[in-house]
């Protein structure tokens, strides 16, 4: 459906950007991936089933033509903002309650990219969603365990910023806690043990995932970390 007067010149209303974007994700989905196009944006809806919840999550996959936000050197088609789950509270989230699904300066291949289909971009929202709802069974800000890759908050001046090396990551999780974004992380003196998180309304006991789950369907997503499919009701 398009709503306005389109600008033709734009990627977003092209079938050469929109039919390899879409192809995969509708022979998976079908008709519950909607497609909703105005005159500067374009914006994907569908519900998307995420391990340990009941009901799909709607989400909406918003491309604009002038992205009202930075894109931090991005072309827009490759920096789209996503919504679901209003208001969660999450370490990984922009001011604006999009989802913060990959670092804008990172390689090409430690992010999404268009030419990666949109199938693969929902996938990442149902990580996304998933380790969001792990992080808060586990302690959310206090000591909650996010089970994705991280990379630092915020944008440090060019120069001062440089990626650290996994034994330094893995060092930094285990020894500080997670705050809001922009907060500085205080030193955690003494944090719960794995096995006390095992309380958990989820699964808490899972290690940390490796970078093989990333872009799994839900239910391979689900049977390679040892959960059982939700029941329908």
């Amino acid at each position: 459906m398009i709503l306005g007067p389109p600008t033709v010149n734009w990627y977003g209303v092209q079938p050469c950007w929109q039919i390899p974007l879409e192809a995969a994700a509708r022979r998976e989905h079908g008709a519950r991936l909607r497609r909703n196009v105005q005159w500067d944006r374009i914006t994907y809806q569908i519900p998307i089933e995420v391990p340990g919840r009941r009901d799909p999550v709607l989400t909406d996959i918003v491309f604009y033509e002038r992205p009202p936000y930075p894109c931090w050197g991005l072309p827009p088609e490759e920096y789209p903002r996503v919504y679901a789950v209003p208001d969660a509270t999450s370490p990984h989230r922009m001011p604006d309650d999009a989802l913060c699904l990959y670092y804008p300066r990172s390689p090409d291949h430690e992010r999404w990219r268009p030419a990666d289909g949109l199938l693969m971009l929902i996938d990442l929202v149902r990580n996304h969603l998933f380790f969001e709802d792990h992080w808060r069974a586990t302690g959310a800000n206090l000591c909650g365990i996010w089970l994705g890759a991280e990379a630092p908050q915020g944008f440090p001046e060019v120069g001062r910023w440089h990626r650290p090396s996994p034994r330094r990551r893995r060092s930094q999780r285990n020894r500080t806690l997670v705050l809001t974004s922009g907060e500085a992380s205080p030193p955690a003196q003494s944090l719960p043990s794995w096995a006390q998180l095992r309380h958990s309304s989820l699964e808490s006991s899972l290690p940390p995932l490796p970078s093989r789950h990333i872009g799994l369907s839900s239910k391979r997503f689900a049977a390679s970390i040892g959960l059982a499919s939700t029941p329908k009701r």
